[in-house]
């Protein structure tokens, strides 16, 4: 397992350790498990965005603050134990 794997892991488990609690701490580890996959909701937003007509009325921006809510709420929600 790489050392970045590793640190990843660890964030993780630091994160579920505190998920819960409400604190800053818990606040501060989902937001650095979010700088690791924020690229994400990007690259699938200008992916989707490309199969729209060009008559749509949706913006480029509006998809990618959409998927960055998932993101948000998909970390919430993942086990990490799981990997589900």
């Amino acid at each position: 397992m790489s050392k970045r794997n590793n640190n990843v892991e660890q964030l993780w488990n630091s994160y579920l350790s505190s998920k819960g609690t409400g604190t800053e701490m818990e606040i501060y580890l989902r937001n650095q498990l979010f700088k690791i996959y924020d690229h994400l909701p990007k690259i699938i937003a200008r992916r989707l965005y490309g199969t729209f007509p060009s008559s749509s009325f949706l913006e480029l921006d509006d998809l990618i603050s959409a998927g960055n809510f998932g993101l948000i709420e998909s970390i919430k929600d993942f086990d990490y134990a799981r990997k589900t």
